[in-house]
């Protein structure tokens, strides 16, 4: 008896059939089936039916060499009741199981489509699933009834897991599976045509940045052990944590982690919370407490997979990029088609200036895995290498792919109006912004690209509050630039400099925890033409472990200021190279040019700057005017 929601939808809901493979990495007859457990899931080949894919693995084969990390006794149990129920000789592996009425070998295709086509003409009854205020509370409610008694269970899935297989008769394999039933329990008896009502206890699982799984609660009726589709009421259940900030995820995970301290699954969740934490706050302690846990696993299995690739996300955020590169490269060894590892090698290759590895890389993630993560790394590697057009589309298709943790998609918003604000596309850029800002409330990036927006429309006390509020949030250097450079504009040369103190304050506390290297810094340093020795020292240590064309663009800069402009016209060069549509790229090698006496040169990177945008920058833009008019006379 199968059950069904009634979802309120302009056409008719897809009918939902459950299709169960009852299989195990240690058999080696189980990798077909496998691939059509999730063909099946991602093609969805029958119109009209929602194919839900539940892979259940067994542990009767872990005695072969290989122990299936994701088997487990009590599946075992549930394919024996399969087989009293359905009248079978015994269990056995691959086995498919559609509806819990038809039982077949599980590598069976023509089989498995006539199967689900004969039982979604089967009769369904409404059920809801409701979650409350409290993301950890759920509800079920058949308002009917089924057709005869049975259990109400609920099971958790797990969509993307794989193993790379070392041993046993599928040694040698990358085993990637669909839906991988990660537990079942019981919620309550169902009556027949009597009502019922339950709260399952909470489901425990949230979401892991670093792996991307997506979760999907269903719904089962025992022994007919069959689906039930959802009706989500006030918010998605598919992952409850996944709902909740950063913050509620944080304190979820911790709870989580000291209630089951052996299990390294919880460390991992947790790390990742601090991660995604980092990126919203750039609070870089967060990024401690993350690797702290991830070496504490690594400690005790130097193998887990999860936290491997933890500490690839963790070395990129320190700027390790070498060391990401060959972290990243092993897991590309162990795990070919997980696309995370193909995205952070890409990443860490960009930072080195390693262009065509990267792009070869990116191509790789993208191939495997369309999506915000993978469209959004394209879109930065078409812009950098001169394709401002194909990188905006990008960058759209990044925005639109969606993210379960709002700040990802917010970033790639405000990726998307800085790319926007650089090709001049003001309206266009102070829209992506906004957008950040609706989707990420108090987003500090967010508010300063409006800030540079209202700049570039002459609004400048706008600016200045925009610009504020992004200095509330986070104290970035770059804040206090554009806040001194709109004060001194506005006749303020007392508020213009605190932003100076506090920029200088800002360096000290840096370099008293050990920072040796920031570019930005460097950059605003050059711009304002003091502390000149200091920022070469930022840049000659930004560049031992990063050389990329921003790198070498900040080098030109400073030496540009410290007029070594033969040394600057070099580096420039470099910065060059890619035909990066950056305004001030242009403007930087403009200048130099000026200054090497080459006029022709000059006016026409000039030129290129201001066409891009005349607005570019809040201080320099009037500048590379007043050269260039210069140049013309």
């Amino acid at each position: 008896m199968m059950i069904s929601a009634a979802i309120a939808m302009a056409e008719s809901p897809r009918t939902p059939v459950l299709v169960e493979l009852f299989t195990s990495e240690g058999c080696s007859s189980c990798p077909p089936a496998d691939l059509l457990l999730s063909h099946l899931q991602q093609s969805q080949p029958i119109p009209g039916v929602e194919v839900i894919a539940l892979s259940e693995h067994v542990d009767y084969w872990n005695q072969l060499g290989w122990t299936d990390p994701f088997s487990s006794v009590g599946l075992t149990e549930r394919q024996r009741q399969y087989a009293s129920v359905l009248r079978a000789d015994g269990v056995y592996t691959p086995q498919m199981v559609v509806d819990g009425k038809t039982g077949f070998v599980g590598s069976d295709s023509q089989k498995a489509l006539r199967a689900i086509a004969e039982a979604a003409k089967a009769p369904r009854t409404g059920i809801e699933l409701r979650c409350g205020a409290d993301p950890a509370t759920l509800a079920v409610r058949i308002d009917n009834g089924p057709e005869a008694d049975a259990d109400v269970t609920l099971a958790i899935a797990e969509n993307g897991l794989q193993s790379n297989v070392t041993r046993g008769e599928n040694r040698g394999r990358l085993m990637a599976h669909a839906g991988v039933a990660r537990s079942i329990t019981l919620i309550g008896r169902g009556k027949k045509r009597q009502p019922f009502s339950g709260q399952p206890p909470h489901p425990g699982l949230g979401p892991d940045r670093a792996v991307r799984m997506r979760r999907q609660l269903i719904l089962l009726l025992l022994p007919a052990l069959v689906l039930a589709q959802r009706r989500l009421v006030q918010q998605p259940l598919a992952d409850p944590a996944g709902q909740m900030t950063t913050d509620q995820q944080i304190a979820f995970y911790q709870k989580q982690a000291a209630g089951k301290p052996s299990n390294p699954h919880f460390q991992n969740l947790l790390a990742s919370a601090y991660i995604q934490k980092v990126r919203e706050s750039t609070d870089f302690s967060y990024l401690d407490r993350a690797s702290t846990l991830v070496e504490s696993v690594l400690g005790s299995d130097a193998s887990n997979y999860e936290a491997m690739r933890l500490r690839s996300e963790i070395e990129l955020e320190r700027h390790g990029f070498a060391q990401v590169v060959e972290y990243s490269e092993g897991l590309t060894q162990i795990a070919p088609e997980d696309p995370w590892n193909w995205g952070t090698l890409g990443d860490a290759l960009m930072e080195l200036g390693q262009y065509e590895r990267a792009f070869t890389a990116y191509q790789k993630m993208l191939a495997i895995r369309a999506n915000q993560a993978s469209y959004n790394r394209m879109a930065y590697y078409r812009f950098v290498s001169g394709n401002p057009k194909e990188a905006i589309e990008l960058m759209k298709l990044a925005v639109a792919a969606g993210s379960l943790a709002p700040e990802n998609t917010a970033w790639c918003l405000v990726e998307l109006g800085s790319m926007y604000f650089k090709g001049g596309q003001l309206d266009a850029a102070e829209q992506a912004y906004s957008q950040a800002l609706t989707l990420f409330p108090g987003y500090h990036s967010a508010q300063a690209g409006l800030g540079r927006v209202k700049a570039g429309h002459g609004k400048r006390q706008e600016a200045i509050d925009r610009y504020k509020r992004a200095q509330a949030s986070v104290p970035l250097p770059d804040y206090a630039a554009a806040l001194h450079a709109l004060y001194l504009q506005a006749g303020k040369p007392d508020e213009a400099k605190k932003q100076i103190e506090l920029m200088d304050v800002v360096d000290r506390l840096a370099q008293a925890s050990g920072e040796k290297t920031n570019r930005n810094l460097a950059m605003i340093y050059a711009d304002q033409g003091r502390r000149l020795d200091h920022a070469l020292e930022f840049i000659e240590e930004e560049l031992k472990v990063r050389q990329d064309v921003y790198t070498y663009d900040a080098l030109a800069w400073v030496l540009y200021k410290q007029k070594r402009y033969e040394d600057a016209q070099q580096a420039m060069d470099r910065a060059l190279k890619m035909g990066t549509p950056e305004p001030g790229f242009h403007y930087h090698a403009g200048m130099i040019a000026a200054a090497l006496g080459r006029k022709p040169d000059a006016k026409n990177r000039l030129e290129r700057a201001l066409e891009l945008n005349p607005k570019f920058d809040i201080g320099q833009a009037s500048i590379a005017e007043k050269a260039l008019a210069e140049l013309t006379r």
